[in-house]
């Protein structure tokens, strides 16, 4: 059975180093927020009507296909906002649900002043992340 590790929280919280240890201790593959969101950039503005069903389908096409091929489990890493649909989380459950896998949802947190010390860190740089605390405080 297939397990869909599903971490979220707001950018910096620590979503991706959390993965990658996570992906590194149990052999999961790791899908990465902003691979998703690069791709659908690369396209498409980013919040764009065409932007945003692309994403989402990337993100259900991806879960779907490890559940076709039964992979052990799958971690991803999600930060919601305004342009995610309502629906995108119902219907990643009903796909899980139906490729009889399991999906487990797990939120980060850390406090608003370790959140704006992150935030501006250089690792952040290397996937195009959010560095602005200015532009953070406006979410």
């Amino acid at each position: 059975m297939t397990q869909i590790i599903f971490l979220y929280g707001r950018p910096g919280v620590g979503k991706l180093t959390v993965g990658e240890h996570l992906a590194a201790e149990t052999g999961f593959s790791l899908l990465h927020n902003h691979a998703v969101v690069d791709l659908a950039t690369s396209l498409f503005p980013f919040g764009t009507p065409a932007f945003i069903v692309l994403r989402e389908n990337l993100w259900h096409v991806t879960v779907e296909a490890a559940l076709k091929a039964k992979v052990g489990g799958v971690i991803m890493t999600f930060a919601p906002e305004a342009t995610v649909t309502d629906n995108f989380i119902p219907a990643l459950q009903k796909r899980v649900i139906a490729g009889m896998g399991t999906l487990h949802f797990i939120e980060l947190r850390c406090s608003n002043e370790e959140l704006e010390k992150r935030i501006t860190s250089e690792p952040r740089e290397r996937f195009g992340k959010l560095r602005d605390v200015y532009k953070y405080r406006k979410l």
